[in-house]
């Protein structure tokens, strides 16, 4: 059985290590692991990629972003340290000139064959974004992802499950209790709320005192 990791890597503009956004995602299928490369890669190409959304799922991530990104391809089954199969690619110009704070993402969560539980559900933190992802908010509204987001991330999720389950490339959520299992992806949801990710945030440049 083949079983995979895959990352979609999104350098910053610093280009250091630690400014990196990833994107994990899990396949297995029983066909040879050079087959899973192809048929898994051709799933996330279709996934940030997909030519009948509004706009790509590229091109709503940040203009703050390097254009160069890679995505990277793991043999589950190889020993540690395990070495990738890197693929590069290119993000595109992204759809607004600025971006919003590298904290703020869109949700992609899905989901196995019920019970959902904990273990059979998973997510992706897609961002930094670019500026128009963000409903602005007014006296009536509170601020929120612009629907067109979620609508293209939906589409975009959907098309790349279908991708998976036509070539049988397996997308998957991991477990390793109570051992080490793989459960189908079968759907999913976004909502349109802003997610925080701290952890992505800019460290500070500046600090100004006061007394």
């Amino acid at each position: 059985m083949a079983i995979m990791r895959a990352m979609a890597v999104f350098q910053g503009h610093s280009g250091l290590p630690e400014d990196r956004y990833v994107n994990t995602f899990h396949f297995s299928n029983l066909s040879p692991y050079a087959t899973l490369l192809t048929d898994a890669f051709n799933v996330l190409e279709d996934l940030y990629f997909n030519a009948n959304t509004t706009a790509p799922l590229n091109e709503w991530l940040s203009p703050t972003l390097l254009r160069d990104a890679e995505f990277r391809f793991y043999d589950l089954s190889d020993d540690e340290p395990r070495v990738p199969t890197i693929v590069p690619f290119t993000l595109g110009t992204a759809q607004d000139t600025d971006g919003d704070p590298e904290e703020c993402a869109a949700v992609l969560s899905f989901h196995g064959e019920p019970p959902v539980t904990a273990r059979r559900r998973g997510r992706i933190y897609l961002g930094p974004l670019a500026q128009g992802a963000i409903a602005s908010s007014d006296v009536d509204t509170y601020s929120h992802l612009h629907p067109q987001l979620t609508a293209d991330m939906v589409l975009a999720a959907s098309s790349a499950l279908a991708v998976s389950e036509g070539n049988g490339a397996g997308w998957s959520i991991r477990s390793t209790v109570p051992t080490e299992n793989f459960v189908p992806v079968v759907g999913g949801w976004v909502d349109n709320a802003i997610d925080i990710q701290r952890r992505r945030g800019a460290e500070a440049t500046v600090r100004s005192t006061w007394a």
